[in-house]
């Protein structure tokens, strides 16, 4: 077997940007560079036709593409040289050239892909260095003798006409395919973005010094393909023949409940909002956050809907969330673009008893609910529902949310996680970061409950106290 390392997609040498990645939880978006020669007329691919995936994908985190993603104006009706095509599952290059290497290499091989792209966080400055795809070679033909029909498959039999040297790539089905998250593998070392050492290990080295990536006229050969594939297969991340899945508008409502006020030891300490997790502390582990419940939340976005005087009011919507599975629950994690919920009240109203509401797909979808008021519906509908809300349903919810939060202004957010809640619990928790770790570290197993010492302790809520 070979293998070869094919840097591809819009960076600042081709486009002058870099598709963004969010690379705690691996999501991205796959950006051609730009097509520098003529194309068929009835097969022509543009910027135009990714833009509802990009503002999808920039909505989806509270982002605007063009002032924070910085996506350039100037390309938006450009043709794009969609190369690799993970929807046709081809690879194109130019034979005499670059692709020579791959021109030698035979059924069974492979081509893996990886991208420079630009965390969604600002505060970090350097490029994710990460897998995007990989290609396990069914046949490699010429791209001239490609026939019509099929011109539409490849950017190298789009051009009008394609160089006689030009060798178009075809991978297995089932084998191949773009990444559904990326594998960041870079760091910046050396005054070059280059392979992280223990992954080189795990790899058995790359035909360059030092796993030097950042850009070469050659692309590398992995030394050991054999161990790289081991690895790459023990990373389970699903292969997908697209190039930019749409996302589902996958919304799950988590139903928070009131503070106890005759619990003087409660603190309602969870969701952890400054730190973008929710679940380390076991609530809701009997339903929405138990672990067998893990993959099916998986990317799926949290409405926290917050009960009280006003009514339940949807406090904040994440980003798509990562799952971690602990002892006997699990916690879900998001990137923080939103760094704390709204205020109480001043957050947009789901339902209150009088029937107001801010979305009305969501009223339809609770009237039928056997229960005397509006709120009791409600509750009844969402306390221990672990499915997502339906997709139209679910699309609302995210416009409604994402239009108030543009109008919203710094005074609507809550400046401590008390004002997320319709009137503070009888204990403040003031140590928040303590508070966290220590719940992860009861969570993981690495520390007894502080009470009754166990580790897997049901009421680890309400034996903790928060150390100082």
């Amino acid at each position: 077997m070979k293998a070869i390392l094919v840097r591809v997609g819009v960076d600042q040498a081709y486009g002058h940007w870099n598709a963004p990645a969010e690379p705690n939880y691996g999501r991205f978006l796959y950006v051609p560079i730009p097509e520098s020669r003529s194309q068929h007329s009835e097969c022509k691919s543009s910027y135009k036709q990714l833009l509802p995936s990009l503002e999808q994908f920039a909505e989806e985190y509270y982002l605007d593409l063009f002032s924070d993603l910085g996506f350039p104006k100037g390309i938006k009706n450009r043709a794009t040289h969609l190369d690799p095509d993970f929807e046709n599952l081809t690879y194109g290059d130019d034979g005499d050239k670059r692709g020579s290497q791959i021109r030698s290499m035979s059924r069974g091989d492979l081509v893996v892909f990886y991208a420079g792209l630009r965390p969604l966080c600002s505060a970090q400055s350097q490029l994710v260095y990460a897998l995007i795809g990989l290609f396990k070679i069914d046949e490699i033909v010429m791209a001239k003798d490609v026939p019509r029909e099929e011109w539409d498959e490849n950017a190298h039999t789009r051009r009008d006409p394609c160089d006689s040297s030009d060798i178009v790539v075809r991978a297995l089905p089932g084998h191949s395919g773009r990444l559904a998250r990326c594998l960041a593998i870079g760091e910046f070392r050396d005054r070059a973005y280059r392979v992280r050492h223990e992954i080189l290990d795990a790899w058995g080295g790359l035909s360059v010094k030092d796993g030097f990536i950042q850009r070469s006229a050659r692309p590398p050969f992995f030394l050991n393909p054999d161990k790289f594939y081991g690895w790459f297969q023990r990373q389970n991340v699903p292969l997908i023949q697209e190039n930019n899945p749409e996302s589902e508008s996958r919304v799950v409502l988590v139903h928070l409940r009131q503070p106890n006020r005759a619990d003087p030891d409660e603190k309602r300490s969870d969701p952890f909002w400054e730190f973008g997790s929710f679940g380390c502390t076991g609530c809701h582990g009997r339903n929405l956050m138990n672990p067998s419940n893990a993959e099916a939340l998986e990317g799926m976005r949290l409405a926290f809907a917050q009960g009280g005087y006003l009514g339940f009011r949807l406090v904040l919507l994440t980003p798509p969330v990562r799952v971690f599975s602990h002892q006997n629950h699990c916690e879900a994690r998001w990137e923080c673009t939103q760094k704390m919920p709204f205020r109480y009240d001043h957050a947009p109203l789901l339902i209150d008893n009088k029937g107001d509401s801010q979305f009305r797909s969501l009223k339809s979808f609770i009237c039928s609910t056997n229960r005397s008021t509006w709120m009791a519906k409600f509750s009844s509908k969402f306390r221990s529902r672990r499915t997502p809300l339906p997709a139209a349903v679910g699309r609302t919810i995210i416009k409604t949310y994402s239009d108030y939060l543009k109008a919203a202004c710094d005074g609507d957010f809550a400046r401590t996680y008390s004002e997320a809640l319709p009137y503070p619990p009888r204990t403040i928790d003031k140590h928040r970061k303590n508070s966290y770790q220590h719940f992860l570290d009861v969570a993981t197993g690495q520390q007894g409950c502080p009470k009754c010492r166990r580790t897997r302790c049901a009421k680890v809520t309400r034996c903790y106290r928060a150390p100082k």
